[in-house]
């Protein structure tokens, strides 16, 4: 047998141990729990199988804790692994990288660039520190919004984080949701949704909560194009997530709604706040879960 067929023939088998995998774990056998069972079963990934193990399929939120643990276990981990090969460079790497996990794979050409401009020094000291020290939401853990505009007001005195981005995130129908399937499982969806904006953001940005069902997020450093291309990210990422209340096997989903602008001079946080706004409104005019930007 030729080293071609055989590895099809092991490729084939290792597919098939996954698919019983999945059935064992009475999992469904969508692309994300199809990549956790097969690096589970064949990857070198310590802390996915760990973070997996301490996971209760009685749970409510099961398959979104499951969409966590793709989101910190694969997507991030192969992030931070593809930042880390230029270490002279990390920022530049990070701002890259962030547009090719769109598709969750390295184009393959990043390497190759021939970019001669030095990368944007971000600094952080005032506006991490704010964030850091500041009061925080205690349901999703992100920023109160005093501390969230204190934070964007002290990043945007430093001209080499501008452009900047600011989103608003909204939960479409969330009232709806919270009355038909209970505060719980609304909660559960705020403090993922939390998670999910962390995991796809850069160090240097934050989250907070504009009021119940609505977040903010500010990327240091990004223009609007790259915003918008984050937020659409975002919100892909979002539709897929499923829930099941226990003992259910009703299958739950949310969508979100999102508006971007850019910042782009140093002004009073509600002119950039106002902009974000205008424009999720847009997205909720034109049908909810969209993305659209106002300048």
């Amino acid at each position: 047998m030729s080293d071609r067929l055989k590895a099809i023939k092991n490729a084939g088998i290792k597919s098939r141990q996954a698919m019983i995998w999945l059935r064992d774990h009475q999992m469904p056998s969508d692309p994300i729990c199809y990549t956790i069972a097969y690096e589970y079963l064949n990857g070198d990934r310590p802390t996915l199988k760990n973070k997996f193990d301490q996971l209760n399929a009685d749970d409510d939120d099961y398959l979104l804790q499951i969409q966590q643990v793709y989101q910190e276990c694969i997507i991030s981990q192969d992030f931070k692994e593809l930042a880390m090969s230029e270490a002279t460079k990390p920022q530049y790497v990070n701002d890259i990288l962030m547009l090719l996990l769109k598709s969750q794979r390295e184009s393959g050409e990043s390497g190759n660039s021939s970019q001669t401009e030095p990368p944007k020094s971000t600094n952080q000291k005032d506006y991490q520190a704010t964030i850091k020290q500041g009061e925080k939401d205690k349901l999703t853990g992100a920023c109160e919004l005093s501390v969230f505009k204190k934070a964007v007001n002290e990043a945007t005195q430093d001209k080499n984080n501008l452009p900047s981005s600011l989103l608003i995130i909204d939960v479409d129908r969330f009232k709806n949701f919270n009355d038909s399937n209970g505060k719980m499982m609304g909660d559960a969806v705020l403090k993922n949704l939390v998670k999910t904006l962390n995991n796809n953001i850069k160090d240097c940005d934050f989250t907070g909560r504009l009021e119940s069902d609505q977040f903010l997020v500010f990327l240091v450093g990004t223009t609007i194009a790259e915003g918008m291309a984050l937020a659409d990210k975002i919100r892909q990422v979002i539709s897929t997530i499923v829930l099941k209340k226990k003992h259910s096997d009703l299958a739950l989903k949310v969508t979100v709604s999102i508006g971007a602008t850019e910042v782009s001079a140093v002004s009073d946080f509600e002119e950039p706040l106002g902009k974000a706004s205008n424009a999720l409104k847009r997205s909720k005019e034109l049908g909810k879960n969209c993305v659209n930007q106002e300048i």
